[in-house]
């Protein structure tokens, strides 16, 4: 028994003194790198060694966080596995970005899904859940179960983040190079602001719709959209930031109104102009909205707190006149001008008529968008709107 015990003794005190080696060593490389490495606890098995409560400090505005890490030291089978780790990110994106691509990261590292979390300047947090990465020739390929912002949220989200330049650029989808692909590009400040900016190529509007969280009636079911968005935000904590986003939408909804592309245009551009209010939790919003022969112009808010809501009410009117002699022929051009003709040489023709749209979008809520015409009376016509 005694040869026996002297084994196994033996065993123990090189299993442990190689566990100690094979911690020591991952920490005197990170120190190599400038990084720091701690844990709040040691523990292991024969050969495996395990770090629980780890942080991984890679630079002031980047750092990782795990459960618990295991290094596997024999020789035969080395390895290093990450558990329920946290990524934390804040400070401009491009710091983040380069801090963490300047890492040597171990070859063969496994890291289970992580939880992201960047802290956006002036913007509140964005977060990744059970975010897995992969290197690409393309970039960084991530696929995440759910992106939030606020309160919106998108779920089962790809996307692929490459920096060919300064710009740090994100395409959205399963496919990348598909060239309906959404793109979101980073653009670092050069003193007076970072940006933001969003390219949106046409596509489905239904596609649309449910990567963005939302539903939409039938009718859009042949409908398009493209789009185009930008967010400023200034490095001067005395300026506001501010987003603008432009959306062409080809086939939208109509009302079931006689003719009604005659009045709301079977196309239209929905432009949006976004400022904070002075709690940073919801957006003040401009609305300019091109549909037919109107030009519509209102307000309305961007809620980004819990359960997000978007809401505005825009428009605008034609002279009796105006609506005369541009309106495409329709039931509503022959009764206009059949007004005109009855009270002609009076003041008919200055009149106006004002068509109003009102949008409300609350995916935690009502997932349906709530797309609303109204068509005032006068110059013969009689009242329309919807339900």
């Amino acid at each position: 028994m005694l040869p026996v015990a002297l084994v196994l003794a033996g065993a123990a005190r090189w299993n442990a003194t190689q566990r100690a080696q094979a911690v020591d060593e991952l920490a005197r490389e990170a120190e190599r790198q400038g990084l720091a490495l701690t844990a709040k606890q040691r523990s292991g098995y024969l050969g495996t060694a395990r770090l629980h409560h780890a942080t991984l400090v890679v630079s002031p505005s980047a750092k990782f966080a795990a459960e618990h890490i295991e290094v596997g030291y024999f020789p035969w089978r080395r390895f290093i596995r990450v558990r329920g780790s946290k990524l934390l990110l804040s400070g401009p994106l491009d710091t983040s970005w380069e801090d963490l691509h300047g890492v040597q990261w171990p070859a063969g590292i496994e890291v289970d899904a992580a939880q992201v979390s960047y802290q956006a300047p002036r913007l509140g947090n964005v977060s990744l859940a059970d975010a897995r990465y992969e290197a690409t020739p393309a970039g960084d390929k991530i696929h995440a179960s759910a992106l939030s912002f606020g309160g919106f949220r998108l779920a089962d989200v790809s996307m692929v983040g490459a920096r060919p330049h300064t710009t740090i650029r994100f395409k959205f989808g399963a496919d990348p190079s598909d060239p309906r692909a959404t793109e979101l590009s980073f653009i670092p400040s050069t003193g007076q602001a970072f940006e933001w900016a969003l390219t949106l190529p046409s596509q489905p509007f239904p596609e649309f719709a449910d990567r963005a969280g939302f539903r939409a009636a039938d009718d859009w079911d042949s409908a398009t959209i493209a789009g185009t968005g930008s967010l400023l935000v200034p490095e001067a904590s005395n300026l506001q930031p501010r987003a603008n986003l432009r959306f062409v939408i080809d086939r939208w909804h109509q009302p079931a109104w006689p003719q009604a592309s005659a009045v709301t245009g079977a196309s239209g551009a929905i432009a949006l102009r976004l400022t904070p209010t002075a709690t940073t939790r919801s957006w003040t919003v401009r609305a300019e909205v091109e549909a037919g022969l109107f030009s519509l112009v209102g307000a309305g808010e961007l809620s980004v707190e819990a359960g997000a809501r978007l809401t505005f009410r825009a428009s605008g009117t034609r002279t009796c006149a105006e609506l005369g002699q541009r309106w495409t022929e329709s039931v509503y051009r022959d009764t206009v001008r059949a007004e005109l003709e009855r009270r002609a040489g009076g003041a008919a023709e200055n009149e106006v008529v004002r068509l109003t749209l009102e949008v409300n979008l609350e995916p935690a809520r009502a997932p349906q968008l709530d797309f609303r015409w109204h068509l005032d009376q006068g110059c013969g016509l009689s009242e329309l709107k919807e339900p």
